[in-house]
């Protein structure tokens, strides 16, 4: 958050707020802070050029191609649709994404290849959002014998992989683990997002979850945005370090601007002292048609919405450095690429 984004209310002035489905117009004491996201970066020109050029010069490791060869066993892990939210507009940087992976893996003669949703406990997604957030000529070549969710209730289709010093169990995704390569594809949606958390809790069993989503351990964190107050991270620092010691990981991550809202509705991310007459008259207009709509429509009209978000960085490589890539971003002190 920067200086420009906290301002403080003037008298008379009203401001908007959401109030379930419906906006509401009020004022608000003078001098009420008032927190607005800071302006939208420049989203990448070139989102397959940028991954190309990630997987070829990653962090901590040697590029993708190098890593690759004929009869590997290679399975492609992606972040669900539980992120971000609103969901995408298309493409979905995860179709840019893997099929750039895939293209790779194809070119050094890699055909044993998976694609798992990590659904974690969340439920599994439909054939439509698969073919949606992947594209069709991914769901086509893959679903349903290659492109599938994770099913943490699969005895079968999980395996124990041993317990940290702590001992907590850490049990996941049996094909994942069984990879000679997994490469993770995860979206920075969040300071609580990345690193060790796509994998662990993306492809997790209860076994492992009950560690970390239990309330002794979220209420012993002092901020899930910051990792380093973070009791949850650390309890998936060390899964994660269970993981890493078993098995080889690639991770591809990006991180997204503030454009929540497509560019129609961009009068909600404005500051209300900077609407013209056009953003006024969107906004009440946005206020009568939420109020007039029934509740159950009205829902249906936000849900339908896909973000403005665009991806301004991709980081490849080792879970660490690229953790700490995106959090230098995050902070402004790492150039993105």
């Amino acid at each position: 958050m920067t200086e420009d984004s906290v301002h403080l209310s003037k008298r008379g002035q009203p401001i908007r707020l959401h109030s379930g489905e419906r906006l509401r117009w009020e004022e608000v004491p003078e001098g009420s802070r008032l927190l607005y996201a800071p302006q939208p970066l420049a989203p990448l020109p070139d989102l397959r050029l940028a991954t190309q050029k990630a997987i070829e010069a990653p962090l901590g490791c040697e590029p993708l191609g190098a890593q690759l060869s004929p009869g590997m066993k290679v399975t492609i892990v992606f972040d669900d649709i539980s992120v971000p939210l609103p969901p995408f507009a298309d493409p979905d940087p995860r179709q840019v994404i893997v099929e750039t992976l895939i293209e790779t893996l194809a070119e050094k003669g890699v055909t044993d290849v998976d694609l798992i949703a990590a659904t974690g406990l969340r439920r599994k997604m439909t054939p439509g959002e698969l073919r949606r957030m992947l594209g069709t000529a991914v769901f086509d070549s893959f679903y349903p014998d290659r492109l599938h969710c994770h099913d943490a209730e699969d005895a079968d289709g999980n395996q124990y992989l041993g317990k940290t010093d702590e001992g907590e169990v850490v049990e996941l995704n049996r094909r994942a683990v069984t990879s000679d390569l997994l490469i993770s594809v995860s979206i920075a949606f969040s300071a609580m997002d990345g690193g060790h958390k796509s994998i662990q809790t993306g492809l997790m069993t209860y076994r492992s979850a009950r560690f970390h989503h239990n309330v002794e351990c979220l209420m012993a964190s002092g901020s899930y945005m910051d990792p380093a107050r973070s009791s949850f991270h650390e309890v998936l620092e060390r899964m994660g370090e269970v993981t890493t010691r078993n098995l080889n990981v690639f991770t591809v991550e990006v991180t997204l601007n503030t454009r929540t809202l497509p560019s129609w509705l961009s009068f909600l991310e404005k500051r209300e002292e900077d609407y013209s007459l056009v953003d006024s008259l969107r906004l009440q207009l946005t206020r009568a048609g939420s109020r007039l709509l029934p509740a159950s429509l009205a829902g249906r009209f936000w849900g339908s919405i896909r973000s403005g978000y665009g991806v301004t960085s991709v980081q490849a490589g080792r879970i660490k450095e690229v953790q700490e890539a995106i959090v230098g971003i995050s902070t402004g002190s790492r150039r993105s690429r």
